[in-house]
């Protein structure tokens, strides 16, 4: 197997220069399998494929004008709903936007509900302000649970930046904040769980099923019933956002 390497030719060689101002050399040799060649190289003399997976996603062009403008978001709902007609015809276009163009697309299809009306597009948040407000809300079930206490025993964060989490303020730390409350919150219920086995390991009773014994102890202890509903709600936004 043989490589077609570029090498460099002498000064009195000829010798060209593209438009970039690179050195293009003339010179060429052939190399076998042991010698040193370039990574790059070697791919590029691979033969390519045309063949190509067709994507499911696509961006459309940049616009120049402002994008708080009626007439920006109308053009925009527009192409969408053209673009999806075109890809697959009948269903609904849902068009993903920020809070201030979420609302600015609503008041359109308040003003022009024949053409851009409820029933024709479907306006949501973007992941960013769904993310903000499903923090928000869980940190509003987190007030004065003692939760930001914990945090701060356990030097996850300061008191000033645990209080922040209930709010959301930095969505980063606040995301990360919730990933280790549900593992630990998880990592309990598990130890407690398996000391339940080990209790009826020896007894005549047969233990219950995870889900049953939770289901039990949700009726039995209100705390273990609001931190198991914590648990289920950060694990729902976890997974989604």
């Amino acid at each position: 197997m043989k490589y077609h390497c570029l090498t460099p030719v002498s000064s009195k060689g000829t010798q060209e220069s593209n438009t970039n101002g690179w050195k293009k050399f003339k010179g060429t040799t052939d190399v076998d399998d042991e010698s040193n060649i370039t990574w790059s190289a070697h791919h590029a003399s691979q033969k390519q494929t045309s063949e190509c997976e067709t994507s499911i996603t696509s961006l459309l062009l940049l616009l120049r004008d402002q994008a708080h403008s009626v007439a920006t978001i109308k053009h925009a709902m527009k192409k969408v709903r053209e673009a999806v007609a075109f890809l697959n015809p009948g269903q609904t276009p849902i068009l993903a936007a920020d809070q201030p163009l979420y609302a600015m697309a609503k008041e359109i299809q308040w003003y022009w509900p024949e053409e851009y009306g409820e029933d024709k597009f479907v306006i949501m948040f973007s992941g960013l302000h769904i993310e903000m407000t499903a923090l928000k809300s869980i940190g509003s079930m987190l007030a004065d649970s003692g939760w930001t206490s914990a945090l701060v025993e356990a030097d996850v964060a300061s008191s000033r930046t645990a209080d922040s989490f209930l709010l959301a303020t930095n969505v980063t730390k606040t995301h990360q904040a919730h990933q280790v409350t549900a593992c630990s919150l998880f990592q309990l219920l598990k130890k407690v769980y398996s000391s339940y086995l080990a209790e009826h390991s020896d007894g005549d009773e047969e233990a219950s099923s995870f889900v049953e014994w939770c289901d039990s102890r949700k009726k039995e202890s209100p705390q273990f019933a609001f931190w198991f509903s914590i648990l289920n709600m950060e694990l729902t936004i976890l997974t989604l956002v």
